[in-house]
């Protein structure tokens, strides 16, 4: 009995260490890519991709879980204005065209 009991602790042990520790893992958004901008390190992430052509895309600075634009693209024209937003949230850098061309690559735009 007194192996199950540690098997047992070891097994909720395991768990808990995954859940603090890999919590990026478990979210379930898929980056797309991550840039330096200002000292900070930005990542474009896809969250949802509901066809070929369409998905819905966030920035966040990585490690702190702030996000600065979250928006649903499908044209190439959505893609320019979620590039705008996040350009002008990332203020004295011009990342506007390298957020446009990697959305419009993964979405074959």
């Amino acid at each position: 009995m007194k192996i199950f009991k540690k098997i047992g602790l070891g097994i909720i042990s395991l768990g808990l260490i995954s859940t603090f520790y890999i919590p990026e893992a478990k979210a379930g958004n898929l980056t797309i890519a991550e840039f330096n901008a200002n000292g900070t390190r930005y990542a474009i992430k896809l969250v949802t991709k509901l066809n070929a052509s369409t998905g819905k895309f966030l920035i966040k600075e990585v490690g702190s879980g702030k996000t600065n634009c979250k928006t649903l693209i499908g044209s190439a024209s959505q893609a320019a204005r979620f590039a705008a937003c996040a350009s002008a949230k990332i203020s004295g850098v011009d990342v506007e065209s390298f957020i446009t061309s990697t959305i419009k690559n993964e979405l074959g735009l």
